[in-house]
């Protein structure tokens, strides 16, 4: 995708129209939502317990849910800076193989705070659809003042995983600061997204279902994230914030919705693959 991304830059083609928008809205939910669909399946793996464990498992998520979704129909402006600060954690664990915490926690604020001070306007809009004018407004001049320092932090992680020759993630790292300066705000995130948080969740997922039939990746990935798209559908209409209509805005709303129960389910996760080392 990277490739064809670059292979349209060059040849003048605008990625920031409504529908290029809307395509990169689509490729994001698609390639990005399978990866959590596998959260239950996973902590029923590593759970001692059998089934009562997958239902404890089962309720948290259904809990943490309903929390999220509470949340971002009553509290929007609130909703919208957790999810940020989070979801910068949430990356920041892509990178635990550069083994310095802060570092690590760098990278990861960086991926959440570049677009806001590279894009100002374009994600500025999208950040007043889903949390309000003031939310978004004080969001934006706070990625301003991060996203240098955090980006700086970045390009140290780059030099750390080069120089412990993962030249791979290195190039993975730093193509994806770049993509997030130079590509639209959509592309950018929809890139991260699906080519490399979603690919390595799914790698692990893969690890911890070592004998996982094609028909249940199928069932699973494809069945749970149509469902997910369903669950969406249905609460469009308490989302009544949402001040400019549109796909885009709600597809990051439903992303910041099942983004709480996959955080809490991979926390478990960890926990539960521990006990069972």
């Amino acid at each position: 995708m990277a490739s064809a991304l670059g292979a349209a830059l060059l040849a003048g083609i605008r990625l920031d129209t409504p529908i290029a928008s809307l395509a990169a809205a689509i490729v994001f939910l698609l390639g990005g939502l399978p990866h959590g669909a596998f959260d239950l399946a996973v902590a029923r793996r590593f759970a001692r317990s059998g089934s009562a464990s997958y239902a404890h498992s089962a309720a948290l998520y259904a809990l943490v849910l309903g929390v999220a979704a509470t949340a971002w129909t009553l509290a929007p402006h609130v909703a919208l800076p957790i999810f940020l600060v989070l979801a910068a954690l949430h990356f920041a664990a892509d990178w635990s193989m550069v083994g310095e915490r802060f570092v690590e926690t760098g990278v990861g604020v960086a991926l959440v705070a570049l677009p806001i001070a590279a894009h100002p306007i374009a994600v500025g809009d999208i950040f007043a659809a889903m949390g309000g004018v003031d939310a978004a407004a004080i969001i934006g001049r706070g990625g301003m003042m991060i996203a240098p320092v955090a980006t700086l932090v970045a390009m140290i992680g780059v030099a750390i995983l080069i120089e412990r020759d993962r030249w791979g993630d290195a190039a993975q790292l730093g193509g994806s600061v770049v993509a997030m300066l130079v590509l639209p705000p959509l592309w950018g995130f929809a890139l991260y997204f699906t080519c490399v948080h979603s690919v390595r969740h799914l790698r692990e997922i893969g690890e911890a279902l070592p004998g996982a039939s094609r028909a249940m990746w199928l069932r699973t990935g494809a069945g749970l994230t149509l469902a997910a798209l369903a669950i969406g559908y249905a609460l469009l209409p308490a989302m009544r914030h949402v001040a400019a209509p549109g796909f885009v805005p709600a597809a990051f709303v439903l992303l910041a919705i099942l983004f709480m129960p996959h955080l809490v389910l991979s926390a478990r996760i960890e926990a539960l693959r521990r006990l069972a080392a």
